[in-house]
């Protein structure tokens, strides 16, 4: 059994594209329940679960900047963060009883697990990521330590998909990570750790760990401590 509440308490910032890449990843999402339950009952953990918008985040934000060109970026970033609520409600259903019915949704929500064994969180407000929320929800709960469970196998120093030459990094500190990443916020941002969010963690001297959360057996690992396939972000 772990020994203090930080140990006790997993955050996982977890990508909406993981859940839901333009529908419900079903097969994904009942995998998932397992492995979470079974972290529960075998270790004892509970977890807060912060959820993203992803995919379908970007196609409503797409859609709309499409009918209504000159539409503000505050709006771009209100229809994300309803997207969230959404992927976070819908998520925590899949848990039944194991998660409490209420979604944080503020920076000045308690946080408070009761009987419950998982709280899911969701976006809070413009110009912050669910990324930001997961690290900031994570110090108030004393955890050092995010989960990032994305699309990608690791952090890179360019986009893999456009240059196949693009180097991967097993661990990056904060102030490399971010020379790596434009510090410009626009709604839906597909990067691993935007700069506000790293730039807390960093202050904060958090760590984090990306990797491919579609790998559900080094997702795994990554929770129980062991060698994973992926990138830590620390100091």
């Amino acid at each position: 059994m772990p020994k203090d509440k930080s140990e006790r308490i997993k955050v996982i910032a977890l990508g909406g594209s993981i859940i839901n890449p333009g529908k419900p990843d079903i097969e994904f999402l009942k995998k998932f329940r397992q492995m979470i339950i079974r972290f529960i009952k075998d270790e004892g953990y509970k977890f807060l679960i912060v959820v993203g918008g992803g995919r379908l985040c970007r196609i409503f934000q797409s859609s709309l900047k499409k009918i209504s060109p000159d539409i503000p970026n505050e709006i771009l970033d209100w229809l994300g963060i309803k997207v969230t609520h959404l992927n976070a409600y819908f998520t925590s259903k899949i848990f039944d009883k194991n998660a409490s019915p209420k979604i944080l949704t503020s920076f000045n929500q308690r946080i408070f697990f009761g009987h419950h064994n998982i709280i899911f969180g969701a976006g809070v407000k413009p110009g912050w990521s669910t990324d930001f929320d997961a690290f900031y929800w994570a110090k108030r709960l004393g955890v050092k330590v995010v989960f990032l469970p994305t699309n990608v196998k690791y952090i890179f120093d360019k986009d893999p998909k456009k240059f196949p030459s693009a180097k991967s990094f097993k661990e990056i500190s904060w102030n490399k990570y971010t020379t790596l990443i434009s510090g410009k916020w626009t709604p839906g941002l597909n990067i691993p750790i935007d700069q506000k969010a790293a730039d807390f963690a960093k202050k904060e001297k958090m760590i984090a760990y990306v990797f491919n959360g579609k790998d559900l057996t080094n997702f795994k690992k990554v929770i129980a401590g062991e060698n994973f396939i992926g990138t830590v972000v620390k100091s």
